[in-house]
């Protein structure tokens, strides 16, 4: 073959090598910009319509586009998007505490609190001596020893050795009728009758808890009060003042708790007047 021929062929070889890469450019960018139509919901971009329309006239020239230039004082994750937090602040509640007593009672298991009993007794100077005598002779007779069942019997003989209010010494059998002999309540059950407290110079306290009693001070309560054991009797006893009665022995009647107000449990507390 003859130089001059293989030269013609090597640029006709050379020249459709060149219009094969611009044909598959076309059809590379053409294919690129519906894709990107496509992924716009159908409808092609402004900048894509313009590569379209380049790519398809045959005498413009492509020009890479200019690629963004970052400022080189600004982070690169400056750019990136800051994701939202849903975490909300939660300010802790105050939870009110407050000091219980120890003692549980089946009566009252919540340790509900009640209004503060009151503190002012109206009792007179005159009967302070008396209900100190009253109650050195209790505890005299009964610390240390176990309730024996015979408290009435106890409390009237402390009554008829030292009085109290209108009984006088040895007036007991006098002051209380012998058919109010036989039980605890039967004590209580003659003095809110008829009036016969005022009578006899005592006065029963507006409080139905003995634990608030003051010393000296002579309690009775029904049956079924925590503490008593006969069925019908209740219990008789002389408040120490520092939650101990006395009646022959050291009784308790479970705590202050057990008293909750509005029981019916105390049949009454009766101090002179």
């Amino acid at each position: 073959m003859q130089p001059a021929l293989r030269r013609y062929l090597t640029c006709i070889n050379a020249r459709q090598r060149a219009i094969i890469c611009r044909q598959v450019a076309r059809a590379v960018l053409l294919t690129s910009s519906l894709i990107v139509g496509i992924a716009c919901q159908g409808t092609p971009t402004p900048a894509a319509q313009a590569n379209h329309a380049l790519a398809r006239s045959p005498t413009v020239q492509l020009s890479p586009m200019p690629r963004p230039t970052v400022p080189s004082n600004v982070a690169h994750t400056a750019a990136m998007p800051v994701a939202r937090s849903f975490t909300t602040a939660v300010t802790p509640i105050p939870i009110r505490r407050e000091v219980i007593s120890r003692e549980r009672h089946l009566f009252n298991p919540y340790h509900i609190k009640y209004p503060a009993r009151p503190t002012a007794l109206a009792i007179s100077p005159a009967g302070q001596p008396s209900m100190q005598r009253l109650l050195a002779m209790a505890r005299a007779d009964s610390v240390g020893k176990q309730p024996d069942g015979l408290c009435y019997t106890h409390v009237g003989t402390y009554l008829e050795q030292v009085g109290y209010g209108g009984i006088v010494v040895g007036g007991f059998a006098a002051a209380i009728p012998a058919p109010y002999w036989n039980e605890a309540h039967q004590f209580a059950d003659y003095l809110n009758l008829n009036n016969h407290v005022a009578r006899l110079g005592l006065q029963r306290l507006v409080l139905t808890d003995p634990y608030a009693a003051p010393a000296g001070a002579m309690v009775v309560v029904r049956d079924g009060t925590p503490g008593t054991h006969h069925p019908t009797a209740g219990d008789i006893a002389v408040a120490g003042g520092n939650g101990h009665f006395y009646n022959g022995g050291e009784m308790s009647y479970g705590g202050a708790q057990s008293f909750v107000p509005g029981n019916s449990y105390v049949l009454g507390i009766f101090v002179p007047k």
